[in-house]
């Protein structure tokens, strides 16, 4: 298990104030992203006190998880490759398992499925260090990231937000406050052979594989 950061508990949550500053300006990227986001099967991760909005979603089917489940205790509850969305409100108790919870959360994504997280400071340094490398590595492509702090006069520039990047809040880790991310899954085709002789490699002997037809015949 990953050794976290000493800087989740070292570092104070924002005011309430600050809070509802931030959260305000988290709301547009956020509801920018959700519009890109379609599909049949939704699932929600968060606290019940902090759900995430997703009044705008269009989605036939949506599961809320109030609470993270327990890695190595019980099983996620949901089929492999069937969800098209997973909205995610990272916490602490998500932090302690991220290589677990990821890994769940990635068995459940169907083809070119998303994942739009929301992450807040005092978490976002810890998420940058961890969270998106796991993400990297589980061939996961980010769409969209927008990154803003919580001040009453702004740091950054909205400019400065669309460039800003995991490695460079590693190294200024002050600078942004907040995340908005949305990861697509990459379900890009393998490469097709590049010579006769490759061709012939993968070639199957026999009849190979057939076309079958969808009509019952047998009727």
């Amino acid at each position: 298990m990953f050794q976290l950061l000493p800087s989740i508990s070292s570092r104070a949550a924002w005011t309430p104030v600050q809070a509802q500053r931030a959260r305000a300006r988290m709301l547009k990227p956020w509801q920018d992203a959700l519009a890109q986001c379609h599909g049949v099967w939704a699932m929600e991760l968060s606290p019940p006190d902090l759900p995430l909005p997703s009044g705008t979603l269009r989605m036939a089917r949506r599961w809320h998880f109030a609470t993270s489940f327990q890695a190595g205790k019980r099983h996620w509850p949901i089929q492999p490759g069937c969800l098209d969305l997973v909205l995610w409100r990272v916490t602490d108790d998500d932090l302690g398992i991220l290589p677990a919870l990821m890994q769940q959360i990635a068995m459940s994504l169907g083809p070119a499925a998303r994942v739009l997280i929301w992450v807040e400071a005092p978490l976002l340094s810890s998420w940058c260090q961890i969270g998106m490398p796991l993400c990297s590595g589980r061939d996961w492509v980010l769409r969209q990231a927008t990154w803003g702090d919580a001040r009453a006069l702004t740091l950054p520039p909205a400019a400065w937000s669309r460039v800003w990047s995991a490695a460079l809040q590693t190294w200024v880790p002050s600078a942004a406050q907040w995340s908005v991310q949305l990861w697509q899954r990459e379900t890009a085709c393998p490469a097709a052979p590049t010579s006769r002789a490759q061709a012939r490699k993968r070639a199957v002997p026999g009849l190979g594989w057939q076309p079958q037809s969808s009509v019952d015949h047998s009727k």
